[in-house]
């Protein structure tokens, strides 16, 4: 009897488990609907300066969002509709962006840069793009808003102690660092 109860007791456990966790996530896809109507269906957006969101790395999306929420990260949009959302909301929505399958900009460009000139950014963004810990992939990200965000970072408007070193190179050098890591796959 003690066995049967031990064994009852275990899959009860584990089935709260999934449900909890599927709670989660309709939780997430529930809130996230708010986001597709800039940053398209499941985080795929379609537009040139709003970035692809789905299949992105959850810590950057949990760090951006709570900066849009401390009004720490330029962006009057984001900001207010950060503001809404509790920090487990926002740990919601961006487990559920973390989880979308990340799809490839269709604005990508031929790229000029040379590989040297990207070499710094692999130690953090990953050696393809790919992001990695807190900082995000920039592989077959929009051209449009890599080069945005750069300019955001050169100018002050973001900050980030590893960023600063775009503050040094001119605007036609970042077009070519964006233009090379948007057409990474």
């Amino acid at each position: 009897m003690l066995r049967v109860t031990i064994v009852f007791l275990m899959m009860s456990l584990a089935v709260g488990s999934v449900f909890a966790s599927a709670t989660e996530q309709g939780d997430g896809a529930r809130l996230s609907r708010t986001c597709a109507g800039c940053h398209g269906t499941d985080g795929a957006s379609p537009g040139k300066v709003i970035p692809i969101i789905g299949g992105q790395v959850e810590k950057y999306l949990q760090k951006t969002l709570g900066e849009f929420a401390a009004d720490k990260r330029p962006g009057d949009v984001m900001r207010n509709l950060a503001k809404g959302y509790s920090t487990v909301e926002q740990k919601q929505i961006t487990a559920y962006f973390m989880a979308r399958p990340w799809v490839n900009t269709s604005h990508a460009v031929a790229s000029t840069a040379e590989a040297s000139l990207v070499a710094s950014c692999k130690g953090c963004h990953g050696s393809q793009g790919e992001g990695k810990g807190s900082f995000p992939r920039i592989a077959g990200q929009h051209p449009d808003y890599l080069y945005l965000a750069l300019m955001e970072y050169k100018q002050g408007e973001r900050t980030s102690g590893l960023m600063k070193l775009v503050q040094k190179l001119d605007e036609t050098t970042l077009k070519q660092m964006a233009a090379y890591y948007s057409s990474l796959n």
